[in-house]
């Protein structure tokens, strides 16, 4: 399976750990939400507690919420332990795949884990023609 990415709104240059949610449908990424004012970014933590997220979920009923992408400015892409946890947490709560995106000083790695998976399988990925 090749999950097909929109261009992601992450900033090379920015030093603090920035993410957004995924929204789309199978395994297409439709929209992909840029950090936002009230998220939680420092060099390694990234909270996303603006309602934006929310509220761009919310605006596209059409869409399925497939994970979320986020940084690693300083190190490689490969997701943490707090990664692992906050995925596992994710993937529970709603109860389907979900793929996770992340920037590293290697590069953009993507990640999917499914219900009942313990670690998470590397998947190809793509960019969109359409953007």
């Amino acid at each position: 399976m090749t999950l097909i990415l929109p261009r992601l709104p992450y900033d090379p240059e920015d030093p603090r750990e920035q993410g957004g949610i995924l929204l789309g449908l199978g395994s297409q990424v439709h929209l992909a939400t840029a950090p936002m004012p009230a998220d939680v970014q420092h060099p390694d933590l990234l909270m996303l507690l603006d309602p934006g997220h929310q509220a761009a979920a919310d605006a596209r009923p059409d869409l399925d919420y497939l994970g979320y992408w986020h940084s690693h400015p300083t190190a490689e892409a490969v997701p943490s332990e707090m990664d692992l946890t906050d995925w596992q947490t994710a993937v529970e709560h709603i109860g389907a795949p979900l793929y996770f995106p992340i920037f590293g000083s290697d590069g953009l790695r993507v990640y999917c884990l499914s219900p009942g998976q313990r670690h998470p399988q590397e998947v190809t990925w793509t960019y969109s023609t359409q953007n």
